[in-house]
């Protein structure tokens, strides 16, 4: 029950610009509701609610046509996709964004089985990186900061200007000339 929460928070935030791929998150969050083994009440309630706002959706005119419309909520998916690495590197600054929209690439992706079943292998692929990506960055977030680089050590004092001490020994004498002086 809680694992559908995501796709029908993905469907609101997308309802009023994309309005197909919200329709596709909620039958995703029907088709796998239904497929549950073990249904709560909750789990009821939460699929007849979710039924309503597609019957609402359907008297309006919206239609979702996997053949026409899939591939491209999917080029919307991978967008998202896109986005989210971009946001990834620009840095910690902009962290918190990029894990959200991994996070709703993931839940588009996914949600896109409601169109048809699995689909091709590399969209299961990019829906587990997408997925992955946004807990890593999550783990990441949470981990505590490393600890600031220690300061460099000061420099050994010069050492001590040590006295003068003549030489114990005389310097050697040059030897006699066989020249006498002149």
């Amino acid at each position: 029950f809680e694992s559908l929460l995501p796709f029908l928070q993905r469907a609101k935030e997308v309802e009023a610009s994309i309005p197909k791929l919200a329709y596709v998150c909620r039958m995703y969050v029907v088709q796998t509701a239904l497929a549950m083994p073990v249904r709560t009440p909750e789990t009821d309630t939460l699929v007849r609610s979710v039924l309503e706002k597609l019957e609402s959706a359907k008297s309006v005119g919206l239609r979702v046509d996997e053949a026409t419309d899939g591939p491209e909520l999917e080029t919307i998916a991978l967008k998202v996709l896109s986005n989210a690495e971009v946001l990834e590197k620009r840095g910690p600054s902009t962290a918190q964004e990029a894990v959200k929209a991994y996070a709703a690439a993931a839940c588009f992706l996914e949600a896109l089985e409601a169109l048809g079943g699995q689909g091709p292998p590399e969209r299961a692929e990019k829906q587990r990186y997408a997925a992955a990506k946004a807990r890593q960055i999550v783990e990441a977030l949470k981990a505590p900061l490393p600890p600031p680089p220690l300061p460099p050590p000061p420099p050994p004092p010069p050492p001590p200007s040590a006295p003068h001490i003549p030489d114990p020994v005389p310097p050697a004498q040059a030897p006699p000339s066989p020249l006498p002086p002149p």
